[in-house]
């Protein structure tokens, strides 16, 4: 009997002593696992003390116990040497892994791979993590001091949510506007302009300043006095708009009547009490000029000295703050619309000089654009209808002007379409009731615009290929970009297309109304009492132009970009151009120039006067740019 109990009890204790926690979670008054090693002292580092071991208390700490829980060295020294050192080894590299794991997570976790072990919240706190380690990483790369390698092995996610915004605009009590984008930093908006500028920098530049704001004031008030008498300016005015403005409607009519006409000639703008916008001045001065010299009315010799007046007097409007800021600077829509205008009085004045001059105030312009924040569609900034209609009318008339002054001097544009994201105007000076209805076949001026701004982001394309210094282009290339035009060209309405491409005029009747002299010449003059006015009907002029203009932009476009290969191959075979390789671009050219010739006959066989005032000068200047 006692030899039975001896076993119960002995039985008894071996179960009892198996079921016991081990002696770390006792002494930390843990919940052991009781698996030895058991979970707990995996987890904290001592599993090889597991069941029975404790860590030592003290004051050195984690390090004494961890010195305590690594296992015996063989080459262990009495002085404990190499313990302190298995230590430093063992605590930089347990760092090391465990950042390196963490990564490792944190690229699972963004990548979205589910892994054993991790939890919503944990995820959550890992991407959480693993943005503001980015950041932190963004910093030190634009310092020079992080890793390199440490960056490459994170990975680079495609995220199209990381602009917050899209800049700002800021438009002045002045009208004068700045627009600064995502990557700039908030100081280019503190300047004198905004009224954060520093109290000491105002007082040490005022009196300076002060001075050459109202000499400039009196100046202009002088340039003002210089201009015509008001009913001589509506003429002049009303000359613009109804002779020119049909090409590029920049500066919309009814606000120029309403607004900065009577700005200009109202009483109270001689007295220092009224704000003076020097730029409306310009405005209204540019406009005066290019109505005084297409008043066709008058021959072309008699109206250009007033002309160039004018336009002297509206440049040094525009110009009348260099000496403050050193050089030009445009902070307003007048001041876009002036050098707009300005490109286009050069153009009809001055020849192949004025292309010169008018290439580089476009260039200025889309700059000014760019820095107002035009080539941004401006419903992003909430501004009334009439604003907004009238910032998208100037972006698409200078954006076109520049691309085909860049197109006929062979250069690069100033905005490339990548670069933009401004809305076509859907008005127009002259609407019409077919402008809502794009299937009607009845002339729409609106439409017309359209087609135009169309045919500008074409050329735009073509420009970025061909002006490419890094890849030249190729025959093969040229002969591509012809046929974007033609498809371009053949997918126009028929009511846009000028009639005197497929039916110029007979010769016999071009004989009859312009007679030529002994000397070939013709001796036609327009401005005679009795000479002949045109056959067009006057309602039409505005639409005949506009179908003739477009006509003109494509083909001499055509004539542009195979200028090339027309020129070599008259250098390498003049006696055989048919047999030449070059044979289609010389095809081309051929064709291009008699469409060119028969819209300017059909021109000056509806509206002669207006055909010497505006077509004639046009084609010839890009026919000898060309050729």
């Amino acid at each position: 009997m006692s030899e039975s109990s001896s076993t119960l009890a002995s039985s008894s204790q071996s179960r009892k002593s198996q079921v016991t926690s081990c002696a770390e979670c006792r002494r930390l008054k843990l919940k052991c696992d009781r698996v030895f090693p058991c979970a707990a002292c995996i987890r904290r580092g001592c599993g090889n003390l597991c069941p029975n071991g404790t860590l030592e208390k003290g004051k050195r700490g984690f390090l004494k116990r961890l010195e305590q829980a690594l296992p015996p060295s063989s080459t262990t020294s009495g002085d404990g040497q190499e313990h302190s050192n298995e230590v430093a080894v063992f605590v930089s590299r347990d760092a090391a892994m465990a950042k390196r794991i963490q990564e490792l997570e944190d690229a699972l976790t963004q990548a979205g791979v589910d892994f054993p072990g991790i939890h919503r919240h944990t995820r959550e706190r890992s991407e959480s993590k693993t943005k503001t380690n980015k950041r932190a990483r963004a910093g030190s790369r634009s310092s020079g001091t992080d890793d390199i390698n440490t960056d490459s092995a994170m990975p680079i996610l495609d995220s199209n949510d990381v602009a917050v915004g899209f800049g700002t605009l800021t438009i002045d009590p002045k009208n004068r506007s700045r627009y600064i984008g995502l990557s700039s930093g908030s100081a280019y908006l503190d300047s004198d302009m905004w009224g954060s500028r520093g109290k000491e920098d105002r007082c040490s530049n005022s009196t300076y300043e002060d001075h050459w704001e109202r000499d400039i004031e009196l100046q202009v008030l002088a340039t003002i006095g210089a201009f015509p008498a008001y009913e001589e300016a509506v003429q002049l005015a009303n000359n613009y708009f109804e002779n020119l403005a049909f090409m590029y409607e920049v500066v919309p009519r009814d606000s120029f009547f309403s607004k900065h006409l009577p700005a200009i000639y109202n009483d109270s703008i001689k007295t220092f009490g009224t704000p003076l916008l020097q730029h409306t001045v310009a405005l209204v001065g540019i406009v005066l000029a290019l109505g005084q010299y297409f008043d066709l009315k008058k021959p072309r010799p008699s109206v250009r000295t007033r002309a160039a007046e004018l336009f002297r007097l509206a440049s040094f409007a525009l110009n009348s703050h260099n000496l403050i800021d050193g050089g030009l600077k445009i902070l307003t829509l007048q001041g876009l619309q002036t050098l707009h205008l300005m490109a286009l009085f050069n153009l009809s004045m001055k020849d192949v000089d004025g292309a010169e001059n008018a290439w580089q105030f476009l260039g200025l312009a889309v700059r000014s654009m760019q820095a107002q924040g035009f080539h941004i569609d401006p419903s992003r900034w909430s501004l009334p209808a009439e604003d907004l209609e009238e910032r998208r009318r100037v972006f698409w008339e200078i954006y076109v002007y520049d691309c085909l002054q860049s197109f006929t001097v062979g250069r690069p544009c100033a905005q490339s379409k990548i670069h933009f994201d401004c809305k076509m105007p859907i008005t127009c000076d002259h609407p019409l009731p077919s402008d809502s209805d794009p299937s009607n076949t009845i002339w729409s001026h609106t439409r017309w615009h359209t087609y135009k701004f169309t045919w500008a982001q074409v050329l735009s394309g073509i420009l970025d290929d061909i002006f490419s210094l890094k890849k030249p282009w190729t025959y093969s290339a040229i002969m591509q970009y012809d046929q974007q035009i033609s498809r371009f060209y053949i997918s126009l309405p028929q009511w846009i297309l000028s009639p005197y491409v497929k039916n110029p005029v007979d010769r016999a009747l071009w004989t009859q109304l312009f007679p030529e002299g002994i000397d070939g010449n013709s001796c036609y003059d327009p401005y005679t009492q009795g000479g002949f006015k045109g056959l067009g009907q006057p309602e039409q002029q505005i639409q005949i132009s506009q179908m003739n203009s477009l006509a003109i932009m494509v083909f001499t476009a055509t004539l542009h970009l195979h200028r090339g290969p027309f020129c070599r191959a008259l250098m390498l075979e003049p006696q055989k151009l048919l047999q030449s390789q070059y044979e289609q671009s010389i095809a081309r050219v051929v064709s291009s120039s008699t469409a060119i010739v028969n819209v300017v006959r059909g021109m000056f066989i509806s509206y002669p006067n207006f055909g010497i005032g505006f077509s004639m000068p046009s084609v010839l200047l890009s026919a000898r740019l060309s050729l």
